[in-house]
């Protein structure tokens, strides 16, 4: 039996998709965000079933994503922010707390999570990756939840 036809799996229509955004950074990760949001649009996603809110920084994102998993209606999560590299190790820290936090969530409630932060050494790299970043989140995201769906019928 084939569960995931890599073609199939990509049609948000019926789909409830969560997006938290953080702020830090609202420059670049504002253009994430629309990249992504304007992909899901273009593979079914509809915009009524697109709940997006936005923290203050990527520490927050964890704490939002797990409090709207509480809502019980979403197929698929996305956290989208931009950490760059400054001069001390904070950016370590903020990185690898906030990513490991998101993964831990996400297997503990059973949802995909899919991690749209973008973690660079400067500003023109993460302005660099941008769009292709949103894009590939969105399907990403669009094929997870597809997937997640069709496994669970099979109970």
């Amino acid at each position: 039996m084939i569960i995931n036809n890599y073609k199939s799996n990509f049609n948000g229509r019926n789909l409830y998709i969560g997006i938290v955004q953080s702020r830090f950074n609202q420059t670049i990760s504002y253009k994430l965000l629309i990249s992504c949001i304007n992909t899901l649009k273009k593979i079914g996603a509809q915009e009524k079933n697109i709940l997006h809110i936005s923290v203050p920084g990527a520490l927050e994102i964890p704490l939002a994503l797990k409090n709207i998993i509480q809502i019980k209606k979403f197929n698929v999560l996305i956290a989208i922010g931009v950490i760059i590299r400054g001069e001390t190790y904070h950016f370590e820290l903020i990185a690898n707390e906030t990513i490991s936090n998101i993964m831990q969530i996400s297997i503990k409630n059973n949802i995909p999570i899919i991690n749209a932060i973008l973690t660079t050494e400067t500003i023109e790299q993460a302005n660099s990756r941008i769009l292709t970043k949103g894009i590939e989140t969105a399907y990403a995201a669009i094929e997870i939840a597809n997937l997640i769906s069709s496994i669970k019928k099979l109970h």
